[in-house]
């Protein structure tokens, strides 16, 4: 993608300067559109997003801006359906988002370290939300990966409409994709991610090579709160998502966390999903939570597991 000039260029002023060899072939190689035909569609869809230099913009207290848009901007960003994370504010427009994302950054926000000057990765950041958030904490260089490219498209959208920021960046890879990056981010965020790996003590050793000595972990994920600290093991789904091996219980991932040589290890917040955090909105048109739980009793999923809880925890190199 032609976006990534201006990342390409950019990588040898930063920490992330001995990617430079690889991430080019990596990024093209994870959108190619012999794996993923609709690129060229949002590849056209994004051409028509038009560049805009906003009058005001606040990433502190909100996504949002101010500024000349054309009357048809929301028609144009609605090709980019479905909208799962935000919420945005362009003008009048709303990006009503099936999550508000808002409402997870207020939960942690108040307890991880200062992001000021701070290079920091967001790990299955999906279309970027949390990161413009991080730089309205004032953060040097927010890098977010993800490998649906919708959410690229959908990142690169916003980022046209907000006046093309150069210190952030959304690439369509996994964690296990990154070029060379021990002792590198001052903090790494892996939200809503780790109940998708097979090997999760793996993708937690993995952000531990990853941070500066003294960097800081933000996990997030989904928890058991069975009595005995059981686990959940799906049987196939989990509130109808694919490829949930494992939900793990609060023990587990502080342990996971000492293992790998975390300290300082805390947890901040527990929270059950509501409808009022995760529904069908026009921005987002498919199922979502109401469709996932059991209708005659929505303390248990549509499979008869508990309802989603989340927690986050932070801990230290």
């Amino acid at each position: 993608m032609n976006e990534y000039k201006e990342f390409y260029n950019l990588l040898p002023s930063t920490p992330l300067k001995y990617w430079l060899s690889d991430i080019e072939r990596i990024i093209n190689w994870n959108l190619r559109k012999e794996r993923y035909p609709q690129v060229d569609e949002w590849g056209k869809a994004l051409s028509q997003i038009p560049n805009i230099s906003p009058n005001f913009f606040d990433f502190k207290n909100s996504v949002s801006m101010n500024g000349f848009v054309e009357a048809d901007l929301e028609e144009k960003l609605m090709k980019f359906h479905p909208w799962r994370k935000g919420p945005y504010f362009i003008n009048s427009i709303h990006i009503d988002t099936e999550w508000r994302s808002d409402l997870k950054w207020e939960r942690l926000a108040p307890h991880i370290k200062s992001l000021k000057n701070k290079t920091v990765l967001d790990i299955g950041c999906g279309n970027g939300y949390h990161m413009w958030r991080m730089l309205g904490e004032n953060a040097k260089l927010v890098v977010g990966i993800d490998p649906q490219p919708l959410f690229i498209f959908q990142f690169f959208a916003i980022k046209k409409i907000f006046g093309n920021i150069n210190n952030i960046w959304v690439l369509p890879m996994r964690l296990e994709d990154l070029p060379n990056s021990k002792n590198t981010f001052d903090t790494c965020f892996s939200m809503g991610v780790i109940y998708h790996r097979k090997n999760p003590n793996q993708h937690i050793k993995h952000i531990y090579e990853i941070l500066k000595p003294g960097g800081e972990v933000i996990l997030e994920s989904l928890i058991s709160v069975n009595p005995n600290n059981e686990d959940i093991i799906p049987i196939n789904r989990y509130a109808k998502m694919r490829n949930v091996w494992r939900i793990p219980s609060l023990e587990s991932l502080q342990n996971e966390l000492l293992n790998a040589g975390f300290k300082n290890i805390r947890v901040v917040d527990k929270t059950k999903t509501k409808y009022s955090e995760q529904r069908k909105t026009n921005w987002m048109k498919f199922e979502s939570l109401e469709d996932f739980l059991d209708p005659n009793d929505p303390n248990k999923t549509i499979e008869g597991y508990q309802s989603p809880i989340r927690a986050i925890l932070i801990g230290e190199k």
